[in-house]
C-alpha cells in the first residue's frame, strides 16, 4: 500500500494505539521507580531512626539500651562509631564517679586528721600552761607527725580532685586548715623551747 492509500481512520487508529503503548510504558517505568526507590530509603530510614533513638537514649545516661544494626555498609560503620563513643563515655563517666568518690573519702580523712591536731594543740597549750615540757614535746612531735600525714592526704585531695574536677571547695579548707596547724606547730615550738630554756 502507498501512504496516500491508507484511509485516514486507519491512520488515526494506529496513532492512538501507539500513543495508548507509550504512555504505558511510561507509567509503569515510574511505577517501577517509585518501587525502588521505596525499597531502597525505607531501609536507610529505619536504620536512622534506630540511630536516633540510641543516640537519645545515651545522652539520657541510659548505656544499657542496645543497637543492633547489622549492615556492612556507612550506615553499619556510623552504627559501630557510636557505639564504640557511647562506651568510651560510660568508662569516662565510671572514672569521674570513682575519681570524686575517693577525693570525698580523702577530704573526710584529711578533717578528720585536722580535728586531731587542732585537739592535739589545744592539749599543748593546756600542758604548756601546766608547766610540763615533757608533755609539750610529746604533743608537738604529734602534731608535726599529723602536719605530714595531713599533706601527703592534701597532695592526694589536690590530685584527685585535679583528676576528676570536683572538691576544689573541700581541698582549699583543708589547705587553710594545715596552714593553721602549721602556725600552731611553730608556736608549740616556740613554747617548747622556752620551755627547755627554764
Amino acid at each position: 500500500y502507498a501512504l496516500g492509500m491508507i484511509p485516514e481512520d486507519v491512520m488515526l487508529a494506529s496513532a492512538k494505539s501507539v500513543n495508548f503503548i507509550g504512555l504505558a510504558i511510561l507509567a509503569g517505568a515510574l511505577v517501577l521507580c517509585c518501587l525502588v526507590i521505596i525499597l531502597t530509603v525505607t531501609p536507610v530510614v529505619r536504620v536512622l531512626r534506630t540511630l536516633g533513638s540510641y543516640a537519645e537514649a545515651v545522652g539520657r545516661g541510659n548505656f544499657a539500651h542496645r543497637l543492633e544494626v547489622n549492615r556492612t555498609d556507612e550506615l553499619g560503620g556510623i552504627a559501630s562509631e557510636l557505639v564504640s563513643m557511647a562506651g568510651n563515655l560510660q568508662e569516662m563517666i565510671a572514672t569521674s564517679n570513682a575519681k570524686a568518690a575517693e577525693a570525698q573519702e580523702k577530704t573526710a580523712l584529711a578533717e578528720k586528721a585536722t580535728q586531731e591536731a587542732e585537739t592535739a594543740r589545744v592539749q599543748a597549750e593546756q600542758a604548756k600552761r601546766q608547766g610540763s615540757l615533757y608533755a609539750a614535746s610529746q604533743l608537738a612531735a604529734i602534731i608535726e607527725e599529723a602536719v605530714g600525714h595531713i599533706e601527703i592526704l592534701k597532695d592526694t585531695i589536690d590530685q584527685a580532685a585535679h583528676g576528676a574536677g570536683l572538691q576544689q571547695h573541700t581541698a582549699d579548707r583543708s589547705s587553710q586548715s594545715i596552714a593553721s596547724l602549721n602556725d600552731a606547730v611553730g608556736e608549740v615550738r616556740g613554747h617548747a623551747n622556752s620551755a627547755s630554756d627554764v
